[in-house]
């Protein structure tokens, strides 16, 4: 509570300690067993006449109940907010290093695909080359044999 608060609730409690002393006296000097009539309820000490502001007390009391309770509400509100805002960074940030790890994965993926294409590339070159000479050498073989 801020100072001003203390103030105010110790000066309406100092009010309601005057109004009870008085009702306190009130009931002493009423106390006998006898029957009541309607003049000794009529006695009963007019509470306006003491103070105007302890009217609108227990109102303002009320509503400040209210609003304390609306303010743990929030505070709770608030601390599950930076829960889950610290989560939500917390996962941002493990997605962002596992975009990168998974970019990094499919360069790496594409450099490999690029190197077995380049190599199928120069095994078919081979291959061809090999066909070429085996059909080269076939025909050698055939010429020789006819000049034999």
């Amino acid at each position: 509570l801020s100072p001003m608060e203390v103030q105010e609730t110790e000066a309406a409690c100092s009010e309601l300690q005057g109004q009870l002393q008085v009702l306190v006296e009130w009931e002493r000097q009423n106390r006998d067993d006898s029957p009541r009539s309607v003049e000794t309820f009529q006695t009963i000490p007019d509470m306006s006449s003491l103070q105007v502001g302890v009217l609108s007390w227990p109102h303002t009391c009320i509503w400040r109940d209210e609003l304390d309770v609306r303010e743990q509400q929030l505070e709770k509100i608030t601390a599950q907010l930076d829960r889950t805002n610290n989560s939500l960074h917390a996962t941002q940030a493990a997605l962002a290093t596992q975009r990168g790890r998974h970019e990094e994965m499919k360069m790496k993926n594409r450099e490999a695909e690029a190197n077995w294409r380049e190599s199928e590339r120069r095994r078919n070159q081979w291959q061809h080359e090999v066909l070429n000479l085996q059909r080269t050498e076939s025909m050698l073989r055939m010429c020789a044999k006819i000049e034999l």
